[in-house]
């Protein structure tokens, strides 16, 4: 049973100054309709403008996570954000009277307390959920941000590397759940090392800094306060990232590994966790994979006679990455003719070119790819160990190794009463069909 997403039971307000423009600041945190994400509300302008927090309304600030829309802006939110999408709240509408919310103490500790004692309640949609199913890495410059496939949630490792001698090499793992995310991550407080303060004054951020809503780290520890944890700096690395990663208004299932990452790195992240996620709800769209007879090929295939090498598709698997297909082999093929007279042979590359046809069958019943047909890039590992002659039944298997955004890298074989006939793998990808004509896998 899918999860269902959540908003607040209650409201609850916050007052106190912004971090970076030092203004007093308050804001309402209000319950908000399903799939409506977080959602800034300017109530100081006129009109009321609303931003969503979206990686498409990102904003130009450095060391911060700004949000822009016609002119109206919300910066320094990714605090206020953490504390809800960390405490398991998923959509939230926030009234803000100004362009920063309070910085409290430096952490999400606050936001995220009282939206637990606010309380929550399930809505009727599910959680939008995305579950990382191969390995990628973000960076910029030293900093990475790798994804991994992983069972159980989602898990945050940081490691946090200064290059100062009073900030050690530090590494936080965190499993994420409502509970530890308020127990381990949203006391964290945000922080910055002594010699930096006075050039980011000068330019023009900590207005309303004060050692204790930032710790300051010097070679004596933080200047005028204490550290919660001895790795609040790498869990504090971990809240940003968290607050940054809601721009994407996903739930995640998997290993995330972040290097010295940073606000710019993060935002990445979040929009390729977006991009994902509405590629997979496409792919979940589409009617699943099924057996299909003749007519089922030809309604999917661009290929007709003398070059459609599919006959019919006997098994393919739910998610459509392995399919089993048959091609029967009659003296009447045009190529006998030819190959060779009076001892007739299938040629090889017609194995291969059956092979290529069942995998853009496959993909296209998994996605819908419109008019886009499978164009042969490349063909590895090739190997022909039995004759084909007409009379066989060619049994073709095909399992998808990979298929990023239509291109796509299979496993094949063709076999003739469970004897390997040929065997191969195979690249293609799928590109518009105006214009190729028989180009199509092959």
């Amino acid at each position: 049973m899918s999860e269902k997403q959540r908003t607040l039971a209650g409201s609850f307000t916050v007052t106190g100054t912004g971090l970076h423009e030092g203004k007093p600041a308050r804001v309402t945190v209000k319950p908000a309709p399903e799939n409506s994400g977080f959602t800034f509300v300017r109530v100081d302008l006129p009109n009321k403008p609303s931003i969503p927090y979206h990686p498409k309304y990102i904003g130009p600030e450095q060391r911060r996570t700004q949000i822009v829309k016609d002119g109206t802006e919300v910066h320094t939110c990714e605090h206020l954000v953490a504390g809800l999408y960390g405490a398991g709240i998923d959509n939230a509408l926030i009234e803000i009277d100004g362009q920063e919310p309070p910085a409290c103490d430096g952490s999400a500790l606050d936001y995220a307390q009282k939206a637990t004692e606010s309380g929550s309640v399930e809505q009727a949609a599910s959680r939008r959920m995305i579950a990382i199913r191969e390995p990628a890495t973000f960076t910029d410059k030293d900093a990475s941000i790798t994804l991994e496939p992983a069972n159980g949630g989602l898990t945050i490792g940081y490691t946090l590397d200064y290059r100062v001698p009073f900030i050690p090499v530090t590494r936080v793992e965190h499993h994420w759940t409502p509970q530890s995310f308020v127990k381990e991550i949203a006391g964290a407080r945000t922080f910055c090392l002594e010699q930096e303060v006075a050039a980011l004054r000068a330019m023009g951020f900590g207005k309303g800094a004060t050692t204790q809503n930032t710790l300051v780290a010097s070679p004596k520890g933080p200047i005028e306060n204490t550290l919660r944890w001895p790795d609040e700096y790498a869990r504090h690395k971990v809240l940003d990232l968290i607050g940054d990663m809601a721009l994407a208004g996903v739930r995640v299932t998997g290993r995330i590994i972040a290097l010295k990452s940073g606000h710019r790195l993060n935002q990445k992240l979040a929009a390729h966790l977006l991009e994902g996620y509405e590629r997979q709800s496409m792919t979940d769209q589409t009617p699943s994979p099924k057996p299909q007879d003749i007519q089922g090929v030809f309604a999917l295939a661009p290929h007709r006679y003398p070059f459609l090498m599919i006959d019919r598709i006997v098994e393919i698997s739910a998610d459509g990455t392995t399919a089993i297909g048959l091609k029967n082999v009659t003296i009447n093929e045009p190529y006998f003719q030819g190959h060779f007279p009076g001892k007739p042979v299938m040629p090889g590359v017609l194995q291969i070119e059956a092979m290529a046809q069942l995998g853009g069958l496959c993909v296209k019943q998994t996605a819908d790819f419109g008019d886009k047909i499978g164009v042969l890039t490349a063909v590895d590992d090739a190997r022909f160990k039995r004759a084909v002659i007409p009379g066989d039944q060619l049994r073709i298997e095909a399992k998808i190794l990979r298929n990023r955004r239509g291109l796509v890298e299979m496993e094949c074989s063709c076999s003739v009463d469970g004897e390997i006939a040929s065997s191969a793998t195979i690249k293609f990808m799928m590109v518009p069909g105006d214009g190729l004509g028989q180009q199509a896998n092959g």
